[in-house]
C-alpha cells in the first residue's frame, strides 16, 4: 500500500515550518520583555499564528480530499 501526500498537504506542512521559524525568530531577536517592563514584539509573533492556522487548514483540507478519494 503506497500513500502519496497531495500537494496540499506540503503547503500546509511548509506553512506550519515557517510559522515555528516565525516564533523561533521573534523569540530569538525580541525575547518578551526589556528591561523597562515593556513587552518587545514585531511582525513575527502574528506571522506564526496567521502561518500556523493556515498551515492546519491546509492540512485538515488535505485530508478530508484523501478520506473522500479513499472511500469513493
Amino acid at each position: 500500500m503506497s500513500f502519496k501526500f497531495s500537494k496540499l498537504f506540503w503547503i500546509g506542512l511548509t506553512l506550519i515550518l515557517l510559522g515555528i521559524l516565525s516564533y523561533i525568530c521573534e523569540m530569538t531577536f525580541y525575547n518578551g520583555i526589556d528591561e523597562n517592563n515593556v513587552i518587545q514584539e514585531s511582525l513575527f509573533l502574528p506571522l506564526t499564528f496567521i502561518l500556523g492556522f493556515i498551515g492546519v487548514i491546509f492540512m485538515i483540507i488535505s485530508g478530508v480530499t484523501n478520506a473522500i478519494k479513499k472511500y469513493k
